[in-house]
């Protein structure tokens, strides 16, 4: 099993499972097939592919530092122990080998840690300097961790304290389609996740709920994971037949 292979081409299964344990540090003890398919995991490695694909191609490499797999395990094991985005450059810096213009380096710095940040925590975390579109999420202080930056985008407002409630079972995504004339649009985003889009009848769903069951990352806010999973239990439950579809 190798990690060299380079992270814009398919995934293979053998590969996965490695990923999964570093990038988590949980190992799927499970025989690679059909276990790995149950856990329906295909969707993140597609999400995966591409945007590798995005990074790396852009500016013919010039935003990403990243070659191989083990290039992205490496950074995401340091954005995972809570380093500053500033301490994570620097290290990064370092490990650079060929010779560019400081902005070329800043450019690949700032493209590297944000290409892994996204794969670790599937929010748009920018800048992104390959696209015009703002992202969802941006690391610009470079004096706090990723794990910082997620607490204060997920924390709640002070001036908004939420009530414990009893979500309705009927509140279904067929019934949101019947009823309030909603239509679904997936999402890759975890930020995005039940976002209404402004002027259009259409809810964002963040669909990756196989990532959701094996988080263990301490960078995401305790309790997020789960509660996003909750929300798909409500809007998709298995023993409504007009959802099944979905």
């Amino acid at each position: 099993m190798s990690l060299d292979g380079d992270p814009r081409l398919p995934v293979t299964n053998d590969d996965r499972v490695e990923i999964f344990g570093s990038l988590w540090r949980q190992t799927l003890r499970t025989p690679v097939t059909p276990p790995l398919d149950s856990l329906q995991l295909e969707p993140y490695f597609s999400y995966y592919t591409s945007e590798c694909n995005l990074a790396m191609q852009a500016g013919s490499g010039r935003f990403a530092a990243i070659r191989t797999h083990k290039d992205i395990i490496r950074i995401a094991k340091d954005l995972g122990e809570h380093q500053t985005k500033q301490d994570a450059q620097t290290k990064l810096r370092g490990e650079l080998k060929q010779p560019r213009s400081q902005e070329e380096t800043e450019d690949m710095l700032e493209g590297s840690l944000t290409l892994v940040a996204r794969l670790l925590t599937m929010v748009d975390v920018g800048p992104r300097l390959y696209v015009s579109d703002e992202p969802s999420v941006r690391w610009d202080d470079k004096g706090s961790s990723l794990k910082d930056l997620l607490t204060e985008k997920f924390s709640p407002s002070p001036s908004f304290i939420p009530e414990v409630v009893e979500l309705d079972e009927e509140l279904t995504i067929n019934n949101l389609r019947r009823f309030a004339g909603l239509e679904i649009e997936w999402t890759d985003n975890l930020a995005d996740h039940l976002r209404l889009s402004k002027g259009r009848k259409r809810i964002s769903i963040f669909h990756h709920a196989s990532y959701l069951k094996c988080q263990c990352s301490e960078l995401l806010p305790p309790g997020l994971a789960e509660e996003t999973l909750r929300t798909l239990g409500l809007l998709f439950p298995s023993h409504d037949k007009p959802t099944r579809k979905w």
